[in-house]
């Protein structure tokens, strides 16, 4: 009696039928599924034909269900077009298996189903969503990247003729004019490292290599070599912990041990020598990554802002670089399926985190 009432009161259409395609009992709810009034109704309208006449879109279908369920003599699972008393089509998923004979010796089935059809037109809306997501960056990465290099020659030709000016005439004008051309010299150069940054930013994801395995520490190592004269500039003490192999695309993760490093060594605190320690650790499903200083820091409330295209929280000239050096960090760590973020205080230093999963996706 308490598995008739599990039967009746199930969230699932559920059936018992012959394989010509009659129903023997269904329950509730594949009625409600297929739009009729009760089990005995859909029992006796399915019945004056059969089921794939009545109930499937492409009946054809039907032979080749059966003789894959009964050949594996298991569940066979199929996502198919039924359609409903009233007319309307739904997406339904259907499961069912051999269930032995009836009491005359004729082999039944005992199979359910489940109406999908909002879940996949979800999942279609979603895969139209992320295609044109996909598209619009496509786009927008082609229109960074040939803007940025077809503004590269204009550019090159006024700040030719901006040098040109301050060497002939640097010093035989007034003083304010000396002091427009080098306004004008200053913001082509300034402008020239926008462009370039800005092509590098675009090429994250159109330039990038093969993801393989390689030691972490080799690329902490490529980036430290590329900065070897900043580093020894300011008599930066840099340590490491014994870093992880990891699965990812090399150039671009020296590219970000080097611009967080770079980071560091440009907002240092002057009055102490700068110490920058490189460390990781092993989650559930990834390695996350540290890169802490003891620099100037920053306020929680820029902890998201500083992760932006050209974003500076200080007066242009009071500390080198256009601004996109952690546009990049972060441009690569999402193209990896990673994350990045930083803990600062002011004053206290800063500590960026990145995370590279350890599933080779």
């Amino acid at each position: 009696m308490k598995y008739r009432s599990l039967y009746e009161n199930a969230p699932v259409g559920i059936f018992h039928s012959t394989l010509d395609g009659k129903y023997i009992d269904v329950n509730p709810e594949l009625a409600k599924l297929l739009g009729y009034d009760s089990p005995e109704d859909l029992v006796s309208t399915a019945n004056k034909a059969s089921i794939a006449d009545i109930i499937y879109v492409n009946k054809d279908l039907r032979p080749g269900f059966l003789k894959s369920a009964l050949k594996d003599n298991a569940w066979f699972k199929t996502e198919n077009l039924y359609r409903r008393k009233d007319g309307k089509i739904i997406i339904g998923d259907l499961s069912f298996r051999d269930f032995g004979k009836d009491e005359n010796g004729n082999p039944t089935l005992e199979g359910f189903m489940t109406d999908i059809t909002k879940r996949k037109k979800a999942e279609e809306k979603l895969k139209e969503t992320i295609s044109e997501l996909e598209r619009s960056n496509k786009e927008l990465e082609s229109f960074a990247y040939i803007t940025s290099h077809d503004l590269q020659e204009p550019l090159r030709t006024i700040a030719s003729y901006a040098q040109l000016i301050e060497r002939r005439y640097k010093g035989k004008l007034d003083s304010n004019a000396d002091e427009f051309i080098e306004f004008m010299v200053d913001g082509s150069r300034r402008m020239k490292q926008m462009i370039q940054g800005l092509l590098d930013y675009s090429r994250v994801g159109t330039r990038g290599h093969e993801f393989t395995e390689f030691e972490s520490e080799d690329a902490l190592n490529y980036a430290l070599s590329n900065l070897g004269s900043a580093v020894s500039e300011v008599d930066a003490e840099i340590t490491n912990d014994e870093l992880p192999v990891i699965f990812a695309d090399k150039g671009q993760i020296v590219r970000v041990f080097q611009n967080l490093i770079g980071n560091a060594l440009k907002f240092r605190n002057e009055r102490v020598q700068l110490k920058i320690y490189i460390s990781t650790h092993k989650e559930e499903n990834e390695y996350v990554f540290s890169v802490s200083d003891n620099g100037i820091g920053l306020e929680e409330q820029y902890s998201d802002q500083i992760f932006e295209v050209f974003k500076r929280l200080h007066a242009i000239g009071e500390y080198q670089g256009t601004g996109i050096g952690l546009a990049i960090v972060k441009r690569i760590i999402d193209r990896h399926g990673g994350r990045v973020w930083v803990d600062s205080e002011p004053g206290e230093g800063s500590t960026f985190y990145f995370t590279i999963p350890l599933e080779k996706n």
